[in-house]
């Protein structure tokens, strides 16, 4: 995945402006935020779906921006007791969360992405905990750039996901592969336990 900002994977593209805002009202007063203008309309539509999947809903709300009052929407929790639950989970984690939430976007429901958000942020901590590790040692050197990729396409998108890819590779002799379609089990970190009874 290309490290891209997380509003402009959100947004689809980067937003026309970003400023910090000082929030009024009951529950969150002094509390910054950053207010976005959105280049495209549409952007709010894609920025509404996310805090709707994150259990978040609009909200008019008022603040302070260099010196003036401004007006704007603010996504909340729905849970009064705290407006802000996703304020500690890790940005790396929030990213690769989102990139996969959007993938849904215009697919699917926020209601149902909601359900599987579970699962989405445990493949989500999956993937930050592999950037973090040291790459294994594989018995084949090629390179993600030396594989041709013809298509790729999620071939089931329920509690858990399998992808299917089309592509093409090079061989050991220094010849390129036929077309070959794998499926990919798109999975968290797991522990397996063999229980063993030697009697």
């Amino acid at each position: 995945m290309t490290a891209k900002p997380l509003l402009e994977t959100v947004l689809g593209q980067a937003p026309a402006s970003r400023q910090a805002v000082t929030l009024e009202g009951v529950g969150l007063q002094d509390r910054e935020a950053i207010a976005i203008e959105l280049a495209d309309p549409a952007g709010f539509d894609r920025l509404s779906y996310l805090a709707t999947v994150l259990g978040a809903h609009p909200v008019p709300k008022h603040g302070v921006m260099n010196g003036q009052r401004v007006s704007g929407i603010l996504f909340l929790s729905e849970t009064p007791e705290d407006p802000d639950p996703w304020q500690h989970v890790s940005a790396d984690l929030m990213h690769h969360a989102a990139h996969e939430i959007m993938d849904y976007h215009t697919r699917l429901a926020a209601h149902d992405v909601n359900k599987r958000l579970p699962m989405i942020l445990a493949r989500a901590a999956s993937r930050v905990a592999a950037q973090a590790s040291e790459a294994p040692k594989l018995r084949s050197q090629t390179r993600q750039s030396e594989v041709t990729l013809h298509s790729a396409e999620a071939t089931h998108e329920g509690f858990f996901l399998t992808r299917t890819f089309d592509l093409q590779h090079p061989r050991f002799d220094g010849t390129t592969s036929p077309r070959l379609t794998r499926e990919v089990f798109i999975a968290t970190d797991a522990v397996i336990v063999l229980p063993y009874d030697p009697v």
